[in-house]
């Protein structure tokens, strides 16, 4: 029960390198973590942003079928920490089909939002997230795999106080 998740969609793997670069820090600080992976069932092919089945899974919210590599159980997990590139503004399909999947059931969380640009998308996140029943506790963009120090100890003091309560 003592352990962080980390489940991420990520198509180009900026946001993979990201997701295990931070479980290999928080690893390093004594604390268990599980890494999960959201794979569409159907993947988006290249050009990314030309493929007109992303634009409209993406920009008109179409529901999709997922996979969960290896399977995800909430009850095992004192945080979950959600990560997804952002396209066209929005988390990604693949993420937000698991977020409503998985709504309602209270689940302490933090998100992160990988973009080129890294301008604020994880507002648009929390706020998926908040809307169905997710607890969060810190979001943040990052730009493509990078991230800092500040961001791992905020996320060990998140996981450190949510243990305390349990």
């Amino acid at each position: 029960m003592n352990t962080i998740a980390f489940v991420y969609y990520s198509r180009k793997g900026h946001t993979e390198e990201l997701v295990y670069s931070i479980s290999s820090d928080i690893r390093n600080r004594g604390i268990n973590v599980a890494i999960h992976r959201v794979k569409p069932v159907q993947e988006y092919g290249e050009p990314l942003h030309f493929n007109p089945r992303l634009f409209i899974d993406t920009v008109m919210g179409r529901r999709i079928a997922i996979e969960v590599e290896p399977g995800y159980d909430p009850q095992n997990y004192v945080l979950t920490i959600i990560a997804t590139p952002i396209w066209f503004g929005r988390p990604t399909p693949p993420i937000r089909e698991f977020v409503v999947r998985y709504s309602g059931k209270n689940i302490n969380v933090i998100c992160i939002a990988s973009s080129a640009l890294g301008r604020g998308y994880s507002t648009k996140f929390r706020k998926l997230l908040e809307d169905n029943g997710y607890r969060v506790h810190l979001c943040f963009d990052t730009r493509e795999s990078l991230y800092s120090s500040k961001h791992v100890d905020a996320i060990v003091s998140i996981y450190e106080k949510l243990v305390e309560r349990t």
